[in-house]
């Protein structure tokens, strides 16, 4: 069997972690390598080696290259970097903030004003465009130590940060491996992956197969907190509740009424159950950032969830498992009877998608909704239309 390189990129920091040391463990992975903009990457890789697994780990840093050598001959590129929401700075000048995002690329840019302790990891399991605090950049909160402050960084500041880093991060993987698949963690995926998308045209490599938006943790959710709301809890995995529409907030919509096995009928027939259920899916990366008295976000079940979702792709498209069914948010606008499902005309949607060696092989239909479901998707249609467009505008404006 052929070797099987994959690249993950932002691998040093709360996400990129864990999903490293799962990906160690794929049997079919023979080299994994971790990339991120500090030099601890170098630590988790030699860490991680020690695991008695095929893959040869090597760690890459923004010296000499790193994330050219990472991405050489990488057939599977997984995405979870970013930048949390408060950046330490020494200067009150937010005008610095641009150079955040420089820093978090390996970009050229001077200390001297900057203490950034960036770690290239996506610490947001949130809906940026309706939960981040609406504050000004001249806000700032004291830290322990008095020399420091903290910016509290506005939806659109984050935005443009993480919007710039998946461009750059997509810039290099057209120019390095172009063919490769590409698995999108990095908030928000409803403008991230249309971002990384526009970067591909542009370069002359965009493969609609080859690019996918991870919103396995909703599905996972679902499926964990419907067992819950049943009072079947440790029922989890025995439920398969497909996700659509996109990744943040409303947009997230969980087909109930075509769970497998069905959910009782006392709860889809209840709908003020339901929706107490579906906003409990919606809102469950603040559930967590509220469990971690605002410390921490999802980042422990967001690298299962993102390991679940390329475990699958590796078995489709390397392994020669057929028949791998997993919702994904992908390009949709050349699929006339889909688009028709959605009834607006979106370019990109979460959906069923059966994998294989092509990557996304056919994408599948929304199928039959409730009338409960079908009212949600007015709110996902019209929210996600936006995010798309503000993806699309971020490359078009360069």
């Amino acid at each position: 069997m052929p070797g099987l390189k994959v690249a993950l990129l932002g691998a040093a920091g709360g996400i990129g972690q864990p999903l490293a040391l799962l990906l160690k463990q794929n049997p079919a992975v023979t080299e994994l390598a971790l990339f991120d903009v500090v030099p601890v990457v170098k630590g988790v890789a030699a860490d991680i080696s020690h695991v008695d697994s095929p893959a040869v780990t090597t760690g890459y840093t923004k010296d000499d290259e790193g994330l050219k050598h990472a991405l050489k001959d990488a057939q599977v590129v997984v995405i979870p970097a970013g930048v949390p929401r408060k950046v330490s700075v020494r200067s009150r000048d937010a005008r610095l903030l641009p150079l955040v995002h420089r820093r978090a690329v390996g970009l050229a840019v001077s200390d001297r004003d900057l203490d950034l302790d960036l770690d290239l990891d996506l610490d947001l399991d949130l809906d940026l465009e309706d939960e981040l605090p609406k504050k000004p950049m001249s806000h700032f909160e004291p830290r322990t130590n008095a020399n420091k402050r903290s910016i509290a960084v506005t939806r659109d500041d984050l935005f443009n940060i993480n919007a710039g880093i998946v461009r750059d991060l997509a810039t290099a993987i057209a120019e390095t491996c172009p063919k490769a698949f590409v698995c999108i963690i990095s908030n928000p995926v409803n403008s991230t992956v249309p971002i990384a998308a526009e970067v591909f045209k542009k370069a002359n490599v965009f493969d609609p197969k080859r690019i996918f938006g991870v919103t396995t943790l909703d599905v996972v959710r679902s499926s964990t907190m419907s067992a819950q709301a049943i009072g079947e809890p440790t029922h989890g995995p025995k439920y398969t509740i497909p996700v659509v529409g996109g990744h943040s907030g409303v947009t997230i919509l969980p087909l109930l009424s075509q769970s497998e096995p069905a959910l009782p009928s006392s709860l889809l027939n209840d709908q003020d159950k339901l929706s107490k259920l579906i906003t409990r899916i919606q809102q469950g990366g603040d559930e967590v950032v509220q469990a971690k008295a605002g410390a921490g976000s999802a980042t422990l079940s967001m690298a299962y969830a993102g390991y679940k979702f390329v475990e699958r792709l590796i078995d489709a498209a390397f392994q020669g498992k057929t028949g791998v069914i997993e919702p994904t948010y992908v390009y949709v606008k050349d699929d006339a009877k889909l688009q028709q499902e959605i009834g607006a005309p979106l370019d990109f949607f979460a959906v069923r998608v059966e994998l294989g060696p092509c990557g996304a092989e056919k994408l599948l239909p929304l199928g039959s909704m409730s009338e409960f479901e079908k009212g949600l998707m007015k709110a996902v249609t019209g929210e996600l239309g936006g995010s798309i467009t503000k993806g699309v505008e971020f490359i078009s404006k360069l």
